[in-house]
């Protein structure tokens, strides 16, 4: 099957249109690329920092620390984030559950 483009040229439709839309398996917000880098990370987290804390957003590793709060205060307070763009996960096994908290 052809069409005529804009200059009147005859072109195959069926041909193959590259575009810039991210593919749907990409995760598509900040918590969610952040989850999945945690997730792509929590075993060399688990070989050298099992028990702490570790802050994501966007999908990059922000800090590591010692409670869950200093990292609230840090992505809040000093990094100016709002609650919509950062994780903060203990960091333990995947079997053990993960207890999310929302501060308001």
């Amino acid at each position: 099957m052809t069409n005529k483009d804009d200059s009147g040229q005859e072109s195959d439709t069926n041909e193959f249109i590259e575009s810039d839309t991210p593919e749907r398996s990409d995760p598509v917000t900040p918590l969610a690329r952040s989850q999945v880098a945690y997730k792509a990370e929590l075993p060399e987290l688990l070989a050298h920092h099992r028990g702490k804390w570790v802050a994501y957003a966007d999908g990059n590793r922000l800090r590591l620390g010692n409670s869950q709060v200093e990292l609230y205060r840090h992505c809040l307070s000093d990094l100016g984030l709002t609650h919509d763009r950062f994780i903060v996960r203990r960091i333990m096994p995947e079997s053990s559950p993960q207890i999310e908290y929302t501060l308001r």
